[in-house]
C-alpha cells in the first residue's frame, strides 16, 4: 500500500514538481530522477496524490486546532520528536534524561508540593506520553491524567556533607536510570529529605517530551502552582487552548507544502557541505561526548560592550556570538568552509508559547570565509545566512538527508535580549531557573548533575545573567591532548570575544591570538 505523505516527501526531497492543472496530475523532473517504482506508486495513488496536492494549496493558512480524544488514540510524533525517536534507537543506551534538582531550604508545604506537581502533569498531555510502533511506525499515546508518586527518601545524618552527599546519589542515581518510550512512566519525582526543614526535590523527564523552553513553563507553572495552594488559593492557571498532539497534527498536515518550497534551497546550500572537523577530539568511544564540560565567562564590561556594539551594527548579540565561534572555528581548525548546526525554539506563534513539549529545531548554517572578511563581515554573512535558513526551515528534516552534519558542532543561546531573534519567542519566567529564589516560605537552587551524549563533537551553549554572558562547552575527547587542545579553544573564544570589541573592522585571519597564558578558564 502507497503512503501518500511518505511518497510526496520522497519526491519533493528529490526535487521533483508536482501540480494539478485541469483535473490532471502533472509533473516536472531532471531524466532519470524519477525510479520506475516511483512512478508505479503515482500511477497507483494518483487520485490520493492529487487530492493532497489540492490541500497542500491551502495547508499553510490552517490554524492549530483541537483534535478529537478518544483515549484509546494515537497520534503521529512530530518531525521533531521522530528524528529524536530515531536517534535513540540507533544509541539505545544513549542518557537521554534530563534532570532537574533544588534543595530546598525551610517550611516545605509537601501536599502542595505533590499537587502542583500533579496538575501541571494533567494539564500537559505531553508530559503524560508514551511511544508505541503501530505498523512499523512511532505515535503518541496519552494517558490519562493519574497520581504520580513523590516518594519521600530519608538522607538525613548526623553529618551534614554525608546527608548532601546520599542526595546527591540519589540524584544521579535517577538520572542514570532507564525509561522505555513504550511502557514509560517518562517523567518521575522524589523528594530527598535532609531534614524537617532542608530537603532536595528531583524531577527527571525524558528529553523526547521537554525542551529547554518547555523546561521554563513546567517550573513556572509548577512554583506558581506551589505558591497558591500552599497559601490555600485557588489556582488562577488557565486551560490550555491546544496540546502538543493538536501540534503534532497540525504540523503533519502542513510541512510537506514546506517541504515542496524549501527543498530546493537545502539542496542547492549544502551541496558539497561539510561539518566543522575537530581532529583532536576523534576517537573517543562510540562517537559519544559531552563528558565534559570548559565554563568561560566573559562578565562585564565585556558582555555590555558585545551587546552595543550589535545596537551599534543594527543586528543581535546571538549573531554576534555565532560570528565569533565561527571566527575561533575557522582558526582553530584551519577550515573556511563548515557547517555549524543552530537551535531554534520553534516557538514562532502565540499558540506556541505556552506549551509543553519538544519543539526546539536544529538546522545547519553553512558558513563559507575566504579569511579576508573582518569581524563585521563575517557578522553580515553569519546574519544572512542565518535568515535564509529561518525563512526555510523544514522542523530539522534536512539533517536525514545529510546525518554526517552532525558529527560537528551546534550553537545554543540559551537567552537572548528581548529583541534579539525576532519571530522566536521564549516563554517568560526564565528567571525562575535562576538561583536563588525565594518561593512562598522557602529558597530554592538548581541542583543539577550533568549527564549528556551525542554524536556532535562541540557543543556550545551560551547563557545571558546579571553577571554578563558565560559560554558553555561541552565536548569530549580520547586524552588529555584533546583536553589541551578545548583548553586552547576556550581562551581563543574569549580573545576573539575581547578582540570584536577591540577592533570590529580588523580582518579576524590577522588577528595573532595574544598570549593564552594566565587567562582563567575553569574546567569542571
Amino acid at each position: 500500500m502507497v503512503v501518500v505523505t511518505e511518497l510526496l516527501a520522497d519526491l519533493f526531497q528529490a526535487g521533483v514538481q508536482l501540480w494539478v492543472h485541469d483535473g490532471q496530475l502533472h509533473y516536472e523532473t531532471a531524466q532519470g530522477s524519477l525510479t520506475p517504482e516511483q512512478i508505479a506508486d503515482l500511477r497507483a495513488a494518483k487520485a490520493d496524490v492529487m487530492t493532497a496536492l489540492l490541500e497542500l494549496q491551502n495547508a499553510d493558512r490552517h490554524p492549530i486546532a483541537l483534535i478529537p480524544r478518544s483515549g484509546t488514540d494515537t497520534v503521529p510524533l512530530t518531525i521533531q520528536q521522530e528524528w529524536f525517536w530515531r536517534a535513540i534507537q540507533k544509541y539505545p543506551t544513549s542518557n537521554c534524561l534530563e534532570t532537574y534538582a533544588w534543595r530546598l531550604y525551610g517550611a516545605l508545604n509537601v501536599h502542595a508540593l505533590r499537587a502542583s506537581l500533579n496538575e501541571v502533569v494533567r494539564r500537559h498531555e505531553a508530559l503524560r506520553t508514551r511511544f508505541v510502533v503501530i505498523d512499523g511506525a512511532p505515535r503518541q499515546q496519552i494517558d490519562p491524567p493519574s497520581e504520580i508518586p513523590l516518594p519521600i527518601v530519608p538522607c538525613a545524618d548526623q553529618s551534614q556533607q554525608t546527608g548532601e552527599e546520599r542526595a546527591r546519589h540519589a540524584v544521579e542515581e535517577m538520572s542514570a536510570q532507564f525509561m522505555d518510550l513504550s511502557t514509560g512512566p517518562l517523567l518521575q519525582a522524589r523528594l530527598l529529605k535532609l531534614s524537617e526543614n532542608d530537603h532536595v526535590f528531583a524531577l527527571i523527564v525524558h528529553h523526547i517530551l521537554i525542551d529547554a523552553s518547555a523546561q521554563i513553563i513546567l517550573f513556572r507553572e509548577l512554583w506558581t502552582l506551589y505558591s497558591e495552594l500552599a497559601a490555600g488559593r485557588i489556582p488562577s492557571l488557565k486551560e490550555m487552548p491546544i496540546q502538543y498532539a493538536d501540534y503534532a497534527v497540525w504540523q503533519r498536515r502542513t510541512h510537506l507544502s514546506r517541504l515542496r518550497r524549501q527543498g530546493n534551497y537545502w539542496r542547492t546550500r549544502l551541496a558539497r557541505a561539510s561539518p566543522a572537523r575537530f581532529e583532536m577530539l576523534d576517537g573517543s568511544e562510540n562517537g559519544k561526548f559531552c563528558n565534559r564540560k570548559l565554563e568561560v565567562a566573559f562578565g562585564e564590561p565585556l558582555s555590555t560592550n558585545l551587546r552595543s556594539l550589535a545596537r551599534r551594527e543594527r543586528t543581535t548579540s546571538a549573531m554576534l556570538v555565532l560570528a565569533i565561534y565561527a571566527t575561533v572555528i575557522a582558526r582553530s581548525c584551519d577550515q573556511r568552509d563548515f557547517v555549524i548546526l543552530f537551535t531554534t525554539t520553534g516557538r514562532h506563534c502565540s499558540a506556541h508559547e505556552n506549551m509543553i513539549g519538544f519543539l526546539v529545531w536544529w538546522f545547519p548554517l553553512r558558513i563559507e570565509l575566504t579569511g579576508e572578511e573582518t569581524y563585521l563581515d563575517t557578522v553580515t554573512l553569519v546574519t544572512r545566512e542565518f535568515f535564509a535558513a529561518l525563512e526555510n526551515l523544514d522542523f530539522g528534516m534536512v539533517l536525514d538527508q545529510r546525518p554526517g552534519l552532525m558529527r560537528g558542532t551546534l550553537l545554543q543561546v540559551d537567552t537572548w535580549d528581548s529583541s534579539d531573534l525576532t519571530g522566536t519567542r521564549m516563554p517568560s519566567g526564565w528567571e525562575t531557573l535562576q538561583p536563588p529564589l525565594t518561593v512562598e516560605s522557602f529558597l530554592f537552587k538548581p541542583f543539577v548533575p550533568d549527564n549528556v551524549e551525542s554524536e556532535i563533537r562541540i557543543a556550545l551553549g551560551v547563557m545571558a545573567g546579571q553577571q554578563g554572558m558565560t559560554a558553555h562547552l561541552h565536548y569530549g575527547g580520547p586524552d588529555r591532548i584533546a583536553e589541551q587542545w578545548m583548553h586552547r579553544f576556550a581562551q581563543e573564544l574569549q580573545l576573539v570575544a575581547e578582540d570584536v570589541v577591540r577592533r570590529p573592522d580588523r580582518q579576524w585571519a590577522s588577528y595573532d591570538g595574544g598570549a593564552c597564558v594566565g587567562r582563567r578558564v575553569d574546567a569542571h
